[in-house]
C-alpha cells in the first residue's frame, strides 16, 4: 500500500472522505495535495520525508510541534492542524485560500514582524523553551562555520562524473571556500568573544525557519504562513538573514533596511538588539550558505548547468 492511500485510510476510519484529490507539488515520498470533501470543504493534505541517515528530523513531527505552539500563541494566520500520524508522516490541516506572491511588498514587511513578534511574545517563553531547536540552528558562531565548512565537505566527496558537476566543484575550490575561510578566520579572531556572542542564548527565539515570501500566501486577510517542517528555537540574527538572502525573493537594500528596523523596535524590549550585531557579523556566511543550498543538486550528481549559473550570479550579485 502506498503511503499515500494509507493516509488516505487512516482518514477515512476517522470520518473524512474526499471526493477529489489533486497534487499541487512533490513526488511519489513527499507531496502536499488539495483534497475535497463531497460538500465541497478544502483541506492541505501534507506527505512528509520519512526521516533518514541523511536526514534524520521527523518534519511531520517538528512542524505539529510548531502548530501546536503557533495555536497556544492565538495565532489566526497559518493552517489548522486537524489530523496527523506522525510515525506514518502525513498531516491533514485546513485549507487557507489565497496567492502566491510574486514579490516582497512594503507592507509584507510589517505584517512578518508582526508575525515573528506575536509568536514570541513574553507569556509563551516557558512554552517555546519547549520547542526543539530548528534546523541548523545558530546555537554558536562556531557552530554555523563548522557546519558551512561540512557542507563543502560533503559536496566534494560528491561523485563528479558530469562535466557540470567538475565545473562546481571547481567553483566551490577557487572561489566559494577562500572566501569562506577568510570570513570565519576573521570571524573567529574578532568577534567570538564578543558580548554580543556571549548572550546568544538568552535571546533565542521562535523560528519558522524556512522563510521566505514563496512559503506565505496572499488572502483578503492579509499574509498567512504556511511550511513550519524546519521551525524551532534559533536566533533572530539568523531569521532574519534568511529573509533578507533567500535567493528567489532576496530583499533591497531599502527593504532590508526598513525591515531589520522594524525588527529592532518589535523585538527590543524582550531580547535587546544585540541580534542585529550577530546579524551583521553572519550575514556573509549565510550568503555563502545559501550558495551552497542552491547546488544542493551537486550530492545526487544531477546538478544542471543552469543550476550552477543561478548560484554563481547569485554570489556575484552581493
Amino acid at each position: 500500500m502506498s503511503r499515500l492511500n494509507q493516509a488516505l485510510g487512516d482518514l477515512n476510519r476517522n470520518g473524512y472522505t474526499f471526493s477529489s484529490l489533486n497534487q499541487l507539488s512533490g513526488g511519489i515520498n513527499s507531496a502536499t495535495f488539495q483534497a475535497k470533501s463531497a460538500d465541497a470543504v478544502k483541506f492541505a493534505l501534507k506527505l512528509y520525508p520519512l526521516p533518514s541517515k541523511n536526514d534524520p528530523r521527523n518534519r511531520c513531527q517538528a512542524e505539529n510541534n510548531f502548530l501546536s505552539y503557533l495555536k497556544s500563541c492565538q495565532v489566526h494566520n497559518t493552517p489548522s492542524l486537524l489530523e496527523s500520524n506522525m510515525t506514518a508522516g502525513w498531516s491533514l490541516m485546513s485549507w487557507i485560500e489565497g496567492r502566491k506572491p510574486k514579490k516582497v511588498q512594503a507592507s509584507d514587511l510589517q505584517e512578518i514582524t508582526d508575525f515573528i513578534s506575536l509568536i514570541n511574545k513574553d507569556p509563551k517563553k516557558m512554552t517555546r523553551c519547549g520547542l526543539e531547536p530548528a534546523s541548523e540552528a545558530c546555537e554558536s558562531l562556531t557552530e554555523l562555520i563548522t557546519s558551512i565548512a561540512q557542507r563543502i565537505k560533503r559536496y566534494r566527496s560528491s561523485r563528479r562524473s558530469s562535466e557540470v558537476s567538475r565545473e562546481a566543484i571547481l567553483w566551490i575550490n577557487k572561489t566559494i571556500e577562500p572566501q569562506f575561510r577568510s570570513i570565519s578566520q576573521r570571524l573567529l579572531e574578532t568577534r567570538a568573544q564578543c558580548s554580543h556572542w556571549r548572550d546568544l542564548h538568552a535571546c533565542r527565539i521562535a523560528s519558522p525557519s524556512d522563510v521566505g515570501i514563496h512559503n506565505t500566501l496572499r488572502t483578503q486577510q492579509g499574509l498567512h504562513f504556511l511550511d513550519f517542517e524546519y521551525a524551532g528555537i534559533d536566533d533572530l540574527s539568523k531569521l532574519a538573514a534568511d529573509w533578507i538572502l533567500q535567493p528567489e525573493y532576496r530583499l533591497d537594500q531599502t527593504q532590508e533596511e526598513i525591515f531589520t528596523e522594524l525588527l529592532r523596535n518589535s523585538m527590543k524590549q524582550r531580547i535587546g538588539t544585540s541580534w542585529h550585531t550577530r546579524f551583521n557579523d553572519i550575514k556573509p556566511l549565510i550568503h555563502i550558505k545559501w550558495c551552497l543550498i542552491m547546488l544542493n543538486q551537486l550530492q545526487k550528481n544531477n546538478l544542471s548547468q543552469r543550476q550552477l549559473e543561478k548560484a554563481m550570479d547569485y554570489f556575484e550579485a552581493t
